[in-house]
């Protein structure tokens, strides 16, 4: 009996220690929904989810604006946390580009998805997330917008 207790707290636990949760709209904070809503009138709103992280809690809320899909963080409060956004790799800076190329590792891998990353309101500094592949090989690399490779989750 102990154990099935035990083993049934932890299991509570881990569900709340979960970082990413998909929720329904009703689910967001009114602000959080309608700082989304300023920035992105019209904006088709596709789905939700609650993220906590080192204890803080956002939401992310996934958009298709213009063609464009958009995935923003926001606060409860309704500020812009970040913004990501799915771009086809042609549509990634020349510096971008020519750094991957010329990278002695990654330079041959195949491109399988590439976002421009907004942190905050700082239009002026967007990163590109570029997710590339060799065989069952996969990583995630993060580069400023003049091609320099920053640390990410390669």
């Amino acid at each position: 009996m102990r154990t099935a207790i035990i083993a049934a707290v932890c299991t509570l636990l881990a569900g709340a220690a979960c970082a990413d949760q998909t929720i329904s709209e009703s689910e967001v904070p009114k602000p959080a929904l309608d700082g989304v809503t300023r920035k992105y009138p019209g904006a088709k709103k596709l789905g939700f989810e609650r993220e906590t992280e080192d204890g803080q809690t956002s939401y992310e809320v996934k958009l298709l604006h213009h063609d464009q899909r958009i995935d923003v963080e926001v606060a409860a409060d309704g500020k812009i946390v970040s913004e990501e956004t799915t771009i086809s790799f042609d549509a990634a800076p020349e510096a971008v580009k020519q750094a991957l190329a010329a990278s002695p590792k990654y330079g041959k891998w195949t491109v399988r998805h590439t976002e421009r990353v907004i942190q905050g309101e700082n239009t002026a500094a967007p990163r590109y997330e570029i997710v590339v592949s060799k065989g069952k090989h996969k990583a995630e690399l993060v580069f400023a917008a003049d091609g320099k490779l920053l640390p990410g989750e390669e």
